[in-house]
């Protein structure tokens, strides 16, 4: 039997940089060859709030683009016109807005999916919310394994499907 009299604080010191993780499922041996197309990871996000609003803010500038384009305000003709609406310029320029160059994640958090399947690594995935993504895994196995790799704090569970459907009726304990 061990005895200690002393106090050891495990979580460590929180003004410095969470510890990098390294974690590998086991391999998963399926009667059928599977593919899994969509996975999920609850995790604390955290720090990725700001680049999360940055790609929200984005991603609007290029849905409120393809609008103008696809709702006629804006018609591209052939040389030697070619790029100027129909009708000319509006007055206070092209409707079109530069949405600049797509953000990138400058924080200090990272998680890293990687996916092997039978022995080989299919795929490398950083992970920056907890909303559900594709794979780009797109092939059908027998053997599955999942690594993550990070600093994020609290993953709490992942889960993979072959569709999304199926993803989300295990959210729902379905």
């Amino acid at each position: 039997m061990a005895y200690i009299t002393e106090i050891y604080e495990w979580e460590g010191d929180d003004t410095q940089p969470f510890g990098t993780f390294n974690w590998k499922t086991k391999l998963y041996n399926l009667e059928d060859r599977m593919r899994f197309g969509f996975g999920r990871i609850y995790f604390d996000e955290g720090d990725f709030d700001a680049y999360l609003a940055a790609l929200d803010a984005y991603n609007l500038l290029i849905n409120q683009n393809l609008g103008y384009l696809s709702g006629g305000y804006v018609i591209y003709v052939n040389a030697p016109h070619q790029g100027w609406p129909v009708g000319g310029l509006p007055l206070a320029g092209s409707v079109i807005r530069d949405t600049g160059a797509m953000p990138t994640y400058t924080g200090m958090k990272e998680l890293l999916l990687k996916i092997y399947a039978d022995g080989t690594l299919i795929s490398t995935t950083q992970i920056f919310t907890q909303l559900p993504f594709r794979l780009d895994a797109q092939l059908r196995a027998n053997r599955w394994e999942f690594e993550l790799e990070g600093n994020v704090e609290n993953v709490k569970r992942i889960e993979f499907a072959p569709s999304v459907v199926e993803l989300m009726q295990s959210q729902q304990g379905g």
